[in-house]
C-alpha cells in the first residue's frame, strides 16, 4: 500500500522518488537550519510514513 506524499517542514524539505511501499523520504534543511529532533530519513510501510517527522532550527 502507498503512502501519501511526505510531510512538509518548516525550514527544510523532503526529497524522495516514490511513495511505494519500501520508499524512502530524505529532509534536509534550509542553509543555517539544522535537524533539532525527529529523523533525517522516513520509510513507506503499508501506508505510513515511519520515523519522527524532523524539526529544523536555525544554528545557534
Amino acid at each position: 500500500m502507498p503512502c501519501s506524499a511526505p510531510p512538509s517542514i518548516s525550514y527544510g524539505s523532503p526529497s524522495y522518488s516514490g511513495t511505494d511501499h519500501g520508499s524512502a523520504v530524505t529532509y534536509y534543511c534550509n542553509v543555517g537550519y539544522q535537524i533539532f529532533r525527529g529523523s533525517q530519513r522516513l520509510t513507506c510501510s503499508d501506508g505510513t510514513w515511519l520515523g519522527s517527522t524532523p524539526l529544523c532550527v536555525g544554528n545557534i
